[in-house]
């Protein structure tokens, strides 16, 4: 993978923070135009550039090769016609402006997702955009969701079985697949996809791309490492061929007792090839105080615990490890929902290192021995 220096617009906002996140954690550079004072919403190791994305930026582009542009009309609606035109419209224009004048190699844009029923004014306004892109000669990926799930945004998940259906209805398949929900997770696949790997002319990406581009960007269990309640790094590649049952874990925590069952199921499939996989998290109620060492003698003394355990790490939030970032995309819960819920959330992976199934804290280890049995003899 060739390391990308980017620069993005709107890097403080939904889309920007886990973009750069994600470009961080994957070695790219990144540089982020900023309002005077918002720098500190940045994620660390972001370089800042203060300046307006309205103006004349292109001062502050080089040596970026890479110019990502996500600057919009924040919750649009059909009331902010105004608005699109006046940020939407003039932000573009000064991101195509800069962008020819620092010489980037690639432009990643975010429109919408068309033609639609709704949002007549915001999609002739992007619509509007990409031909600006298409007319200025730069190499571009236009990226078109028709509306990103995530934190603060989730009420139409409710909608989900209704789009499920609709997309295997056939006069109504084409539709639903192109206005269809994206999660953030799978938006910032598809922006990463986008910004590694360039073209040379004009790439469109609608809903379905941006679905797949998950699977292309975090492809499997294999990529991550973590560490160890040793204190010792250990890739997970370690893993590869085997089923591997993957489990947030707390000591302090009503579920504390499926230890026991998690224990059995690993004594009972391990020489048919079942790992099982242990993460402490403190994340909720706090059930996890403890040190490695504590936990590492709490597991042993009270549950004999002989599978892996890993050091303590956080599965939700900006600081969740890069494997829950991968597994919660993979398999979200309910409507869509991506967050892990509580303490003994399970994840099942195959032997292909793909997500398989996903378990809520009250499915008991034994009741996923069927589900286990199936990838074994895979």
């Amino acid at each position: 993978m060739i390391r990308r220096r980017v620069f993005v617009t709107g890097g403080t906002g939904y889309l920007g923070q886990p973009l750069i996140r994600e470009l961080l954690a994957r070695g790219h550079g990144v540089r982020a135009l900023v309002r005077p004072g918002c720098a500190a919403k940045l994620p660390e190791g972001a370089e800042a550039v203060s300046g307006d994305a309205l103006g004349d930026f292109a001062a502050t582009v080089p040596p970026s090769d890479t110019l990502v542009h996500l600057v919009g009309t924040s919750h649009p609606g059909p009331h902010k016609a105004r608005e699109f035109r006046e940020v939407d419209l003039v932000s573009i224009k000064a991101s195509i402006a800069a962008g020819k004048r620092a010489a980037i190699r690639h432009l990643v844009y975010v429109s919408v997702a068309h033609p639609a029923p709704a949002m007549h004014a915001y999609i002739a306004v992007r619509k509007e955009g990409e031909a600006l892109i298409a007319a200025s000669g730069l190499p571009a990926t236009v990226l078109r969701p028709w509306y990103v799930l995530g934190p603060g945004r989730r009420w139409p998940g409710v909608l989900v079985p209704v789009y499920r259906l609709m997309e295997i209805i056939p006069w109504t398949r084409e539709s639903a697949l192109r206005l269809g929900f994206v999660r953030l997770s799978q938006m910032t696949a598809a922006l990463v996809f986008a910004v590694e790997n360039p073209v040379a002319g004009v790439r469109f990406a609608g809903v379905p791309e941006i679905r797949d581009a998950t699977g292309v960007v975090m492809s499997d269990l294999y990529e991550f490492s973590a560490k160890t309640l040793g204190g010792g790094a250990k890739g997970l590649g370690a893993y590869r061929g085997k089923v591997v049952l993957v489990v947030n874990t707390a000591s302090e925590c009503g579920f504390t007792p499926q230890y026991e069952g998690l224990e059995a199921v690993s004594r009972k499939y391990r020489e048919k090839g079942l790992e099982v996989l242990g993460f402490p998290c403190n994340q909720f109620g706090a059930q996890e105080p403890g040190d490695a060492a504590e936990i590492g003698a709490f597991c042993q003394k009270n549950y004999g615990v002989s599978f892996q355990m890993f050091d303590k790490i956080e599965v939700n939030g900006s600081g969740a490890h890069p494997l829950y970032k991968w597994l919660t995309g993979s398999a979200p819960g309910i409507l869509g929902i991506e967050a892990i819920k509580w303490n003994f959330t399970k994840f099942l992976v195959g032997r292909d290192g793909k997500v398989f199934k996903r378990y809520a804290p009250q499915t008991k280890p034994e009741a996923i021995s069927g589900d286990i049995e199936q990838l074994l003899a895979a």
